[in-house]
């Protein structure tokens, strides 16, 4: 009985205790927000000083790689740090052998330079980018006067415009500075429609009263019915061991019977959504009577018409065109053609630039 008295006081306490509602728990006190103004970034103490900013390695040929050493010194009281070295040609390489020099600290940016494929009086530049308290950049310069070993005049040959059948001829040089040179062989390569002949070598005087050996080479272009540019590349052999093979460009242009004045038709001015008119001449250089099938705009932001008639009815050897085009857009760069379609044996269609930048509407 005690037994079950006790149990029934239990039970009424725990429910009892379950009843009470316990207070809710207190809120977390608010974050302090501090305020506090940043400090402002100092400038920069860093002073990078050199002994010299220009180095002039004077007459040299081209078959000798050459080096230069620029010193400086971290005369501030930062760290200096080398952000980054720029050098105006692949010719010329600077050389660092770390970033960052302590105040007091010294240090050498090596420079190596080729000449190789250069001539006559150079002057290169290396930029160098640091946190130097006096702007951050210094410009060092290297100067040097090249002759080359062998040296080709023209390095790049244009034989010229020509018709489609009459052949063009042109002449390089090619100059050595020993006793015995000579020119071995010479060949255009990718262009079959250049011709090479060597014409022989002689002792010359050049303009700086040096006694050299000259060769030339006659260059003779035979057009072929294809009107545009051709190109080759010349291979020179020579009997000099450090230069056995120098190079030039040659370069020939074919026209056609038919051309334009002006050459090309400039929108430049032309707003969006309003009309312009360009008129063109189309005409024959050798005075045959031709006709204009038809004429039209390239796709692109010029969109329009295009009408044509001969200057004279009886002899057409001359056609006004005249282009009326509508630009839809504005800031941008124009790079379309007209396209004239004709029954000229081998100038079917002429084709003519059209450049400009077209401007906003009113």
């Amino acid at each position: 009985m005690r037994d079950r008295m006790l149990a029934v006081v239990g039970v009424l306490l725990y429910a009892s205790n379950a009843a009470v509602a316990l207070p809710p728990p207190a809120p977390p006190a608010p974050d302090k927000v501090i305020l506090t103004r940043a400090k402002p970034i100092e400038p920069s103490k860093a002073r990078m000083d050199f002994r010299r900013v220009r180095h002039d390695f004077g007459p040299m040929m081209d078959d000798q790689i050459h080096h230069t050493t620029f010193e400086f010194t971290n005369t501030g009281a930062d760290p200096l740090e080398i952000i980054n070295i720029n050098a105006e040609c692949g010719c010329t390489v600077p050389e660092l052998e770390k970033r960052l020099y302590m105040p007091g600290e010294s240090g050498e940016l090596k420079v190596e330079f080729n000449p190789s494929g250069k001539v006559g009086s150079l002057v290169r530049t290396i930029k160098i980018l640091s946190n130097d308290a006096a702007g951050g950049e210094h410009t060092l310069t290297i100067a040097a006067q090249v002759t080359p070993i062998v040296e080709v005049i023209p390095k790049v040959l244009t034989v010229g415009s020509t018709d489609r059948v009459k052949p063009v001829t042109r002449q390089l040089t090619v100059t050595g500075r020993t006793e015995d040179f000579e020119v071995t062989g010479a060949r255009a390569r990718a262009g079959d429609e250049f011709s090479v002949r060597v014409l022989g070598t002689e002792d010359v005087t050049n303009r700086f009263g040096e006694k050299v050996r000259r060769a030339t080479i006659e260059v003779t272009f035979t057009p072929t019915p294809r009107i545009g540019d051709y190109n080759a590349q010349l291979e020179i052999d020579t009997n000099d061991p450090r230069r056995p093979t120098v190079r030039a460009q040659l370069i020939a242009r074919v026209h056609g019977d038919l051309y334009t004045k002006p050459r090309n038709l400039a929108v430049r001015g032309a707003r969006a959504g309003e009309t312009v008119t360009r008129n063109i001449r189309l005409l024959n250089r050798a005075q045959r009577p031709f006709r204009v099938l038809g004429a039209e705009l390239s796709e692109g932001n010029l969109t329009g018409t295009v009408t044509f008639e001969p200057a004279d009815a009886d002899r057409p050897t001359e056609w006004i065109l005249s282009a009326t085009m509508t630009p839809a857009l504005a800031e941008s760069r124009v790079s379309q053609e007209l396209i004239i379609k004709t029954d000229a044996p081998g100038e079917e269609v002429v084709r003519v630039p059209i450049r400009g930048v077209i401007r906003d509407a009113k």
